[in-house]
């Protein structure tokens, strides 16, 4: 065996035990992480709910409080200096999470996507996550939250509250789902496709 051959084979057996320790790292460990509730960070939720929601929109619901959705005050943190005197009404429609779970992941939690750069059942990025989380005024957990399908709702929410929380209040599908496709930048991306996936997985 040549001397060159030695090098290729070396550089081989490296890359090799490169990617099994990454997907070692990358894989979910430990058990679903439960800190995305705003009832853990000192977050009021203790709102009236809006009757008549039935099926068509929810809050996501907190970890552990099974398949309702809380509505809380448009305002539920401090640190976004707004405190509103009641409850005004945000909602991401509950068959829209289904339906945009569905065509991100498949329904699977442990999904990986973009060249690993999305992560879970809705193929969130650490970007998005952190963008979210950081208007929220709530350090949800990124390495263990991003397995867990409820912890990503609230991401979700907490994201479109941000950038279009006129589409929350409207319960704006369309909008909704091309800005966690798109990001802020939505109306400038042609992601009309992505739309057309989401809702087809809707009916």
């Amino acid at each position: 065996m040549t001397l060159l051959h030695k090098l290729l084979l070396y550089a081989l057996l490296a890359w090799f035990i490169g990617m099994v320790v990454m997907a070692a790292w990358s894989a979910p460990r430990g058990r679903p992480n439960t800190k995305c509730s705003p009832a853990k960070r000192g977050v009021s939720t203790d709102a009236p709910s809006v009757g008549g929601i039935g099926e068509t929109g929810v809050r996501p619901g907190a970890p552990g409080s099974g398949a309702g959705g809380l509505e809380l005050p448009a305002s539920t943190s401090p640190q976004n200096g707004q405190q509103s005197g009641h409850a005004q009404s945000l909602i991401y429609p509950r068959k829209l999470y289904d339906a945009m779970r569905q065509v991100e992941s498949g329904g699977n939690d442990r999904a990986v996507g973009d060249c690993g750069k999305s992560y879970g059942p809705y193929q969130i990025t650490r970007n998005y996550w952190t963008d979210a989380c950081a208007k929220a005024g709530i350090a949800a957990d990124w390495k263990s939250g991003r397995w867990d399908r409820n912890c990503s709702e609230w991401v979700m929410f907490w994201y479109a509250r941000r950038y279009e929380p006129d589409a929350l209040r409207q319960g704006a599908c369309e909008i909704l789902a091309r800005l966690h496709n798109g990001g802020p930048r939505w109306r400038a991306v042609k992601n009309e496709w992505y739309w057309k996936r989401v809702k087809e997985a809707m009916r």
